[in-house]
């Protein structure tokens, strides 16, 4: 049923009368798949079933378009609401000694995560096929990002890092790795620079460093 809407919805796309209508309906349904909660398999199943019908829908995560053609603003909306999706969950999110909500944050934000690494994966070869991040989309991102390394790493300087339970260090740590990798995968498309997230860089910067330095891996053993 799902690989049967997107085709029809990849065959709207290419028609200008339908584009429009066409345009919604695949963010409805992208953001209903986001919804759900998915094993690494069905990531990697609808990833799948997104690149095989057709480069139009496909683009909506992967902004694929080749040879001379122009990549399209439909190209971009699914890697624009993917990341819209991962930073509500963040902002869903409070960080506190108890990491059993930071845990499930980190799973389902890497549910998301899966899905676009995989589509996108293609594109990291040639940046000119990256998608452009809609600004405020990347800023509200950004934000949210930046907001929970601060949140971990108020926590850790308010607690000393030794008198953590070892299942707490754990969480908070592959919580720091994984917030990382979200930042790492953002910075590769263009527009991700925008004059918020500047501004923003520093003090994130600064942050990180603390969480590197001070408060996490020089207690790893």
């Amino acid at each position: 049923m799902l690989q049967c809407d997107l085709k029809q919805i990849g065959r709207q796309l290419a028609q200008e009368a339908t584009r429009q209508a066409a345009s919604l309906h695949l963010d409805e349904l992208t953001l209903t798949i986001f919804h759900h909660s998915m094993t690494r398999e069905e990531a990697y199943f609808v990833a799948e079933m997104a690149r095989e019908v057709g480069s139009e829908v496909a683009g909506k995560v992967l902004s694929l378009t080749f040879a001379s053609s122009v990549i399209s603003h439909n190209v971009c909306q699914f890697i624009n609401n993917g990341l819209g999706f991962i930073a509500d969950i963040l902002n869903d999110v409070s960080v506190t000694s108890q990491t059993d909500s930071l845990s499930g944050c980190v799973r389902r934000a890497g549910e998301i995560l899966r899905i676009l690494t995989h589509l996108a994966q293609p594109l990291w070869a040639e940046a000119s096929l990256l998608p452009l991040l809609e600004p405020a989309t990347q800023d509200k991102f950004f934000n949210a990002l930046c907001k929970k390394f601060g949140d971990i790493e108020s926590i850790l300087s308010t607690n000393e890092t030794d008198s953590l339970d070892k299942s707490v260090h754990s969480t908070v740590t592959q919580a720091v790795i994984f917030l990382a990798r979200l930042l790492q995968f953002n910075l590769g498309f263009r527009g991700a620079w925008t004059a918020e997230a500047k501004a923003a860089s520093s003090e994130l910067t600064s942050t990180i460093f603390k969480l590197a330095v001070v408060r996490i891996f020089p207690h790893i053993q």
